[in-house]
Parts: structure tokens; C-alpha cells; sequence
């Protein structure tokens, strides 16, 4: 059964009426304003929605071209014949734009660790901590996160995958966003990662000890990471075959058994001590 799509229908009813307006009107300047609105109507009508915002380096990068300068008497190379690496310094949507220049589709693995907007000045936009009050502190992460994401997906090569680092702030946000420019076909999954050994003790909820990595592909149908091979004690228990795939199994039971040995002992209110399997 098909539902109806209200959204849809409220869009149509406001484009007909602005194509009627636009048949009584003359005046350059306004059609082109109608016109406007009807492009911002038509836009996507699934993922996210924020108030984009300007950094001072895109008004730079309007005038200015990066470059990069080598610094001799910094370099390390044990070796010369041998491959090196670059470390680039800098700000990193200039590094970014010349990067897609030199390197595009030739970057097999990126790994980016974001500011994560906690509200707590670990963000800087336009040389101004984001702290918690600002309004649109979440508006301007996303302008800031989506450039460099794009460009990061045009340096990626074929066979390339991207690490994206992220907390509970914006991890929402994040998600939806790399799923637009990666495409949500092409994520592979998200890692939860404990950060901390300890646990705070004067949290008013839950203590937060773990932390996101976001990971997607630049084609997950011909992705793959590296395979690590079994040793050959391990082989031996793969003795059966999969008919339709032609892949080796093994049989067993997928309940974990290694628990319950360790006993620990409970104290009850009325002090009575109770043993205790975990």
C-alpha cells in the first residue's frame, strides 16, 4: 500500500502557486527571485539541513593561491633512493586544495581526527572558539566538515577507504553527512572504540568511555581489507564446504562458553556473603 507523501504535496501546492504568480508578473528582477524559491523547493528532500556558513579561507582561496614550500633543513630521509613521506603544515583546506591538484584518486587510506564540537573551545571557526551557546555551532561544523570531506573523497583511489574519528556530539550529524558525499551504499561500518580505562565517577548519567570511528570505501563492492591467515592448526577445523559458494566452514557452537569460571563474592544487606559466577 502506497502512503502519502505530505511533504510532497504542500511542495506542489506552493510551486503551482508560485507558477501562477509568475504568469502575472513582468519585472526581471522578481521572476528571477520566484525562480530562487523554486529551486530551493526542488532541492533533496531527505538528509541533513543546516544554515551553511563562510570561512575567511574561502574568501582567501577567491584571490590566493596556495603553495606548498619546502623546508630544506627539516627534512628527514636516511635514504634518498628509498620511498618518503611529506608532512604537510599548514591550514588544511589549503593543503586540501592542492592535494586534489597532485594527488586526486591516488590516496589509498585517509584517516581524519576533527575538532568534535563539544562546546568546550575545541573548535575553532574563522580564529573564534564555538563554544556551547552558539546557536549555530552545529551549522557552522558542518560547513566546515563538509568541504574538506568532498575533497577528501576526490583524493581517495578506487580501492581507497576513510577513518573519520568522532564522539556523541556530532556523531548524528556526521553519519548523515558522509553518507551524501561517500554514499550510504559505501559505508562499512562504525567502530565504537573504549577510550578510557577508567570511568568518571562524578558523571551525572553514565560515565562515556568510548568514542566512534566512522569507516567508508570509495567502492565497498570491491573492498577489502587484508586478510589475516589462519595457522594451520586453525585450517584443519574448516573441513566442510558451502555448496553454493564453494567457501570452507567449520561446525560448532557460537554460545560463548568461557564464562561463568571466575566467583566473585556478594555481601547482602543483612551481611549474609553469596557467591557469584561471571
Amino acid at each position: 500500500m502506497e502512503t502519502t507523501n505530505l511533504s510532497k504535496i504542500r511542495r506542489e501546492k506552493m510551486l503551482n502557486t508560485i507558477s501562477e504568480i509568475k504568469k502575472n508578473i513582468t519585472d526581471e528582477k522578481m521572476l528571477t527571485n520566484l525562480s530562487m524559491i523554486e529551486n530551493e523547493l526542488t532541492k533533496k528532500k531527505y538528509g541533513l539541513i543546516w544554515e551553511e556558513h563562510e570561512e575567511r579561507v574561502d574568501k582567501e582561496l577567491e584571490t590566493q593561491i596556495p603553495t606548498f614550500e619546502e623546508i630544506k633543513d627539516k627534512e628527514i630521509i636516511s635514504n634518498p633512493n628509498e620511498k618518503f613521506n611529506f608532512l604537510l603544515e599548514g591550514d588544511n583546506l589549503h593543503s586540501l586544495y592542492l592535494l586534489e591538484k597532485t594527488h586526486k584518486e591516488k590516496i589509498d587510506v585517509i584517516y581524519i581526527d576533527p575538532p568534535y564540537n563539544t562546546g568546550n573551545k575545541d573548535f575553532v571557526y574563522n580564529d573564534c572558539y564555538v563554544d556551547s551557546e552558539d546557536s549555530y555551532r552545529h551549522s557552522k561544523w558542518l560547513s566546515f566538515m563538509k568541504k574538506r570531506l568532498e575533497i577528501a573523497n576526490e583524493l581517495l583511489s578506487s580501492n581507497g577507504t576513510i577513518f573519520i574519528s568522532i564522539d556523541d556530539n556530532e556523531f548524528a550529524q556526521l553519519k548523515l553527512l558522509c553518507d551524501d558525499i561517500f554514499g550510504e551504499s559505501d559505508f562499512v561500518t562504525s567502530i565504537h572504540w573504549k577510550r578510557s580505562e577508567s570511568q568518571n565517577n562524578s558523571a551525572k548519567q553514565l560515565a562515556i568511555v568510548g568514542e566512534y570511528i566512522l569507516c567508508y570505501a570509495k567502492n565497498k563492492n570491491t573492498h577489502y581489507f587484508n586478510k589475516i591467515d589462519l595457522k594451520s592448526t586453525a585450517l584443519k577445523e574448516y573441513r566442510y564446504t558451502d555448496e553454493k559458494t564453494g567457501r570452507k566452514f567449520r561446525r560448532g557452537t557460537i554460545v560463548d562458553n568461557t564464562r561463568g569460571k571466575n566467583i566473585l563474592e556478594i555481601i547482602s544487606p543483612n551481611g549474609i556473603k553469596k557467591p557469584l559466577k561471571v
